[in-house]
């Protein structure tokens, strides 16, 4: 219930969750981790927390875990559900989502450990974080991706700008989200106060939300991944690109002008393009 309603999905994530017999105790806190995501573009964990003790209902209960995993990536877990299921009994989700510095994106089998290193209990009244270690052995995983249901779309539209280049090769469609793979073939846009910009337009949703992006490499240059929430199922979906330049605006006096927009209004500005 957790994943459906953060991820906005009905169907087509089944099969690929992999029952855990994870338990450590500590203190009075027992901690499980009971199932594991993964898709080949989403980590995700569920977690139980059960205390001898009342728990404190005003009080966030976050399962502090380290990702070490078969490939060059610097992942950071995410609390994104939790609920008190009694007054002894917690239980969470946490998502894994990779920081751009990093220079691969998730294999498409994913093995290696989840090391919990503590339950950290953040309390609403104060600033104060509690802390309890947990020491125990990680949690070891092998999940096979290649059997989740995936559509690959190639887009292969180049943008180009004052002699730079930006070519849109493809969209994946995975059950957890939308993914777009922009290469910057040209060296000189790093650095060139150019940027090329893109936007996924659904017709029901309007502008997709994007949720982060990871960097990866290829012999023909830089590959920008992008993603996005689920489109609609009966939208249609477009690819909005646009450049933005760095620099002075209209005569070199302003930083940035400000236009009052009323529906039906048209701006004309100038080398910039217009707007309505």
């Amino acid at each position: 219930d957790y994943f459906i309603k953060n991820n906005k999905i009905d169907t087509g994530y089944e099969g690929n969750t992999v029952n855990e017999n994870y338990s450590a105790n500590e203190d009075k806190y027992n901690v499980s981790i009971e199932d594991v995501y993964f898709d080949g573009r989403k980590l995700v964990f569920f977690y139980k927390i059960k205390s001898s003790e009342i728990l404190e209902k005003s009080s966030t209960y976050y399962l502090n875990t380290t990702l070490k995993v078969n490939a060059d990536i610097d992942a950071t877990g995410g609390l994104e559900e939790k609920e008190f299921i009694d007054d002894y009994t917690y239980y969470g989700m946490i998502s894994y989502g990779i920081n751009s510095n990093s220079s691969e994106t998730w294999p498409e089998i994913l093995g290696g450990s989840i090391n919990v290193n503590s339950i950290d209990i953040y309390k609403s009244r104060n600033s104060n974080v509690e802390t309890i270690p947990i020491d125990n052995e990680p949690l070891k995983i092998n999940i096979d991706s290649k059997n989740i249901k995936k559509m690959e779309v190639p887009i292969n539209k180049v943008i180009s700008y004052n002699g730079l280049e930006s070519e849109i090769t493809k969209l994946t469609k995975s059950p957890t989200g939308i993914s777009m793979d922009i290469l910057n073939s040209s060296n000189s846009n790093q650095g060139s106060g150019v940027y090329f910009l893109t936007y996924l337009w659904d017709s029901k949703k309007g502008v997709l939300e994007f949720k982060g992006k990871t960097n990866d490499t290829s012999d023909k240059g830089i590959i920008i991944r992008e993603e996005y929430e689920n489109p609609s199922k009966d939208g249609e979906l477009s690819i909005i690109s646009f450049v933005s330049e760095t620099g002075p605006i209209g005569n070199g006096e302003d930083s940035s002008v400000t236009y009052r927009l009323d529906q039906g209004d048209k701006v004309d500005l100038g080398n910039l393009g217009k707007i309505e």
